[in-house]
């Protein structure tokens, strides 16, 4: 999504499961932990904090979390796609 757009003022809300919630942390975490093994960096996260994140990602939230979040990128995508009469030129 452009900066720029309209769009990004509009709010997208998703109703999250508790375990879904620490799902969400977990693969931000993880993807952090990645991010920095990546690039060269130490990690955020101890060996042990690195297997409770991974041990906390149950397959149902993940599964869950993953819908819904993809529900929600084509909900922007559809916003954006629609013709507003006050999209900047």
């Amino acid at each position: 999504m452009e900066p720029e757009s309209e769009t990004s003022a509009e709010l997208i809300t998703l109703q999250l499961a508790p375990a879904e919630v620490l799902a969400l942390y977990s693969f931000l975490a993880l993807g952090a932990h990645f991010a920095a093994m990546i690039s060269g960096e130490n990690s955020p996260l101890s060996p042990d904090e690195l297997r409770s994140h991974v041990v906390t990602i149950s397959e149902a939230a993940a599964s869950t979390l993953t819908d819904k979040m993809v529900g929600a990128v084509a909900a922007v995508r559809d916003r954006e796609r629609l013709p507003t009469s006050y999209q900047r030129p």
